[in-house]
């Protein structure tokens, strides 16, 4: 028995542990048993500690990225190390940008570094019956008997992602079925893996190296048809950085499929064709990741549009009122001044004056482990603390004159 364990933000809408899934399905190729425990924080009692340390599990796999759920996956590990020798594994895209860091802790025993499938195998393997011997497993860290923090080369990427499938009967898939839009049961599905792109804010470049790759259309479209012959799902979320890197891919996709859906791409791909393509394939809605108002600061982030494309995009399609556009902000970057913060502010109040159809995230630049902005944002007085009494390590840090 393997156990998997995410821990949802509780302001954040509640989509299926994907990377658990194809973990998930790995491992019970390799026959091993596998149980996932996808909760909010209020949900980590005591009852359900006891639960996880019932099941003599081979170890405790936790599914961390950076921000404020690592203060309760730290509460979760330290109570099950309390009860038990259950080794702790920690993966993700945090402990794939600070290995050493996470190894400091003396609730983590292993961490998997970018993809899990099949180190988590190798890892159960070693677990289970002695071999391979741990330095041999690619991707993965460890601390010797001797104390030192050992970090193998990461492995190779997936290349084919067809080769894994989602383990979705490990899930009460109705949990994450939600009405969308003109949709009662639309589902978050996943279809491909990072972005060819380099945004300097973004950890795709450390943990993907701003790579895509993608399930094939056909495996797609089989998933999703029986996706919906199981549980009648009428809508699709796309969770990818970026649905439409392979616009042909996309459009296939979603023709093919035929149900409403909605997806997260850039403003600079939209002109009228792909405007209208959106509207004859039942897009429903999109998010653009937007960033800011002022062109010196999408230059600096490395976005690779302008506010010109910004503008183009919401004139584009706003001749279609069935689609719904969401812009994604930040503020606070490196450099920025309170001018440039203004530019911001008056594009959101332009693009609504275009379509009146749009929502946005306004957020506060966070500085993210393996991102390009992280080294500048040290530079410019962000420091990172690590709570030396509680071990716990904080993502916040202070940050003067940013």
């Amino acid at each position: 028995m393997i156990v998997l364990i995410k821990i949802n933000h509780p302001h954040y809408t509640f989509h299926p542990p994907q990377g658990l899934l194809y973990i998930a399905d790995s491992l019970r190729k390799n026959g091993y048993e596998v149980r996932i425990f996808h909760i909010n924080p209020n949900e980590l009692t005591d009852s359900l500690i006891a639960e996880i340390v019932r099941l003599k599990p081979l170890y405790v796999g936790c599914s961390v990225f950076t921000g404020e759920m690592m203060r309760s996956y730290s509460r979760l590990c330290r109570k099950i190390k309390s009860s038990s020798q259950t080794p702790i594994v920690w993966g993700n895209a945090h402990p794939s940008m600070l290995p050493e860091d996470c190894l400091k802790e003396d609730y983590i025993d292993f961490v998997v570094i970018g993809e899990g499938e099949i180190t988590s195998v190798e890892l159960a393997n070693y677990l289970q019956n002695g071999t391979p011997q741990l330095k041999d497993i690619q991707g993965l860290g460890f601390t010797d008997n001797s104390g030192n923090i050992i970090i193998n080369p990461r492995k190779p990427f997936i290349q084919n992602l067809d080769d894994f499938k989602p383990a979705w009967d490990l899930i009460d898939v109705e949990k994450y079925l939600s009405p969308f839009h003109d949709s009662k049961k639309a589902l978050p599905i996943s279809t491909s893996r990072g972005c060819p792109f380099d945004c300097g804010f973004c950890y795709n470049r450390a943990f993907n190296y701003c790579k895509w790759r993608a399930h094939s259309a056909e495996y797609i479209v089989s998933l999703v048809k029986e996706l919906h012959q199981r549980y009648q799902i009428d809508g699709i979320i796309t969770t990818d950085d970026n649905f439409f890197v392979d616009k042909k891919r996309a459009f296939e996709i979603v023709e093919k499929v035929g149900l409403p859906y909605y997806c997260e791409t850039r403003a600079n791909y939209f002109d009228e064709d792909f405007a209208e393509a959106l509207h004859r394939t039942k897009c429903r809605a999109v998010l653009l990741g937007l960033e800011s108002g002022s062109d010196r600061i999408l230059k600096f982030i490395n976005k690779k549009i302008t506010v010109h494309d910004i503008i183009n995009a919401v004139s584009v399609v706003s001749k279609y009122s069935d689609i719904w556009i969401s812009g994604s902000f930040i503020v606070a970057f490196p450099t920025e001044t309170e001018e440039e913060c203004r530019e911001t502010m008056s594009l959101i109040v332009h693009l609504l004056d275009i379509k009146k159809e749009m929502g946005f995230t306004l957020g506060y630049f966070l500085p993210y482990p393996g991102s390009n902005l992280y080294h500048i944002a040290i530079e410019k007085g962000f420091t990172p603390q690590r709570e030396q009494k509680t071990g716990r390590i904080l993502i916040a840090g202070q940050a003067n004159r940013i």
